[in-house]
């Protein structure tokens, strides 16, 4: 969580909280973790546990975007001679993290029908 926190703080552009949503398992949900957030303005989010792969938004959506931008990056590399190792596997995800686009996270709340809520 400090490690997050930091993180965050590091990319703030505004004085709006962080929301942080994260699976609500119990391993995660520590007093310690709601203190930290507390004391640094950090709105915890938990989806309840056992149920993301129908409530969480980057299951639903995000993750299979990137997966597949990236699988196409790598691919096209390799196809031209170029070998994905630890010295350009960053330069080479950084060319594909486009596909997370404000539209595509608004996709994957709607599909889960978390926001706008679908009772349903």
């Amino acid at each position: 969580m400090k490690d997050f926190v930091n993180f965050a703080a590091s990319q703030r552009i505004c004085d709006k909280p962080i929301v942080l949503n994260y699976d609500g398992h119990d391993s995660h949900e520590t007093v310690e973790m709601q203190r930290i957030a507390f004391d640094n303005g950090i709105i915890l989010f938990a989806f309840p546990s056992k149920t993301t792969h129908k409530t969480q938004p980057l299951d639903v959506s995000v993750f299979s975007a990137v997966q597949d931008a990236w699988s196409y990056r790598c691919d096209k590399r390799v196809a031209e001679g170029i070998t994905m190792d630890r010295y350009n596997v960053i330069h080479e995800y950084l060319q594909v993290r486009h596909v997370v686009t404000p539209e595509l996270i608004k996709t994957a709340f709607r599909k889960t029908g978390i926001y706008p809520l679908n009772p349903d």
